[in-house]
């Protein structure tokens, strides 16, 4: 019971952190290729 609350909560902040990303990161086109490298769980780029 509690693990699926932990689960909706963690999903409910990983949409939210997600949309604030996205938010902050379409003005700024100069950091996207660095945002999409860490989106895709890559952190090889400097």
């Amino acid at each position: 019971m509690q693990i699926r609350f932990l689960k909706y909560i963690f999903r409910l902040l990983a949409n939210f952190f997600s949309s604030i990303l996205i938010k902050f990161t379409i003005p700024r086109k100069q950091l996207g290729t660095r945002e999409a490298a860490w989106r895709s769980g890559s952190v090889l780029g400097p």
